[in-house]
């Protein structure tokens, strides 16, 4: 590996995120010694404001500039490639990305564009994220550009959806799993095929969801994989790297 690579893990959105994304980077980096790892400095700043509140509240600036802040600390420690372990920072992913001096792997982009690739057109995905994402329509509007179809929980299900992601900040797991697993059965039934779980605390229950009788996809997955894809690439090519879907070229 490219020992001149180093990813910067804006952690803290929960508190886990950051954490299980350096854990999937590990797993997924072909890697028979202690020197094959890549670089990862992650920084779990708990200071964040909450996204969805954030984004009800005042359009999302004030979290906006808390990640900038973030990110900023970790170009100063010499990252190349900055990611962001919460699907709904991407509502305003343009805002945080401008005027940095390195690129931001785009979560939301590469897991739609993953999906499109895997599935093909017109497949019919449901979606499991905060309010606040879901009301800015970020994955609606990927998947539409993708000709994909997305399927979005009843009001009933979302609330429940959501007071469920707050459980799992708090460390409260009682009946999540199965709040998640209802949330996915009524997906199912409206004729989803695939579902997409967008929020990074719902990440942590993948493994126990794939007992589900439809796909389950996870985007902080999809990042991991495609991070230490992108850095091997790079290798190759060191002036470009892939970042979430698109090619960036590195100064």
């Amino acid at each position: 590996m490219n020992e001149t690579q180093r990813i910067g893990i804006i952690g803290g959105m929960g508190p886990m995120a950051g954490v299980l994304l350096q854990k999937l980077i590990i797993d997924a980096t072909p890697a028979e010694t202690d020197q094959d790892h890549l670089q990862v400095v992650c920084f779990t700043n708990p200071k964040i404001p909450d996204r969805t509140r954030s984004l009800t509240a005042d359009g999302g600036k004030t979290y906006i500039a808390a990640i900038r802040d973030t990110a900023q600390a970790l170009i100063k420690m010499g990252v190349t490639i900055l990611v962001i372990p919460c699907n709904t920072a991407h509502a305003r992913f343009e805002e945080i990305q401008n005027g940095l001096a390195v690129p931001i792997f785009n979560m939301v982009q590469a897991s739609v564009d993953y999906i499109a690739k895997k599935y093909g057109p017109r497949r019919r995905v449901g979606i499991l994220v905060t309010d606040g994402l879901l009301e800015a329509k970020t994955y609606q509007t990927a998947l539409c550009e993708y000709n994909l179809n997305p399927i979005i929980p009843s009001p009933y299900h979302q609330q429940r959806l959501m007071r469920s992601i707050y459980n799992i900040k708090k460390g409260e797991q009682k009946s999540v799993l199965k709040e998640i697993q209802n949330a996915i059965s009524e997906l199912a039934g409206n004729g989803a095929e695939t579902v997409l779980l967008g929020c990074t605390e719902l990440s942590l229950y993948f493994e126990q969801l794939q007992k589900e009788q439809i796909p389950i996809e996870d985007p902080l997955r999809v990042a991991a994989q495609q991070l230490v894809e992108s850095l091997t690439l790079s290798e190759e090519s060191p002036s470009l790297m892939q970042v979430g879907g698109s090619t960036a070229r590195l100064n």
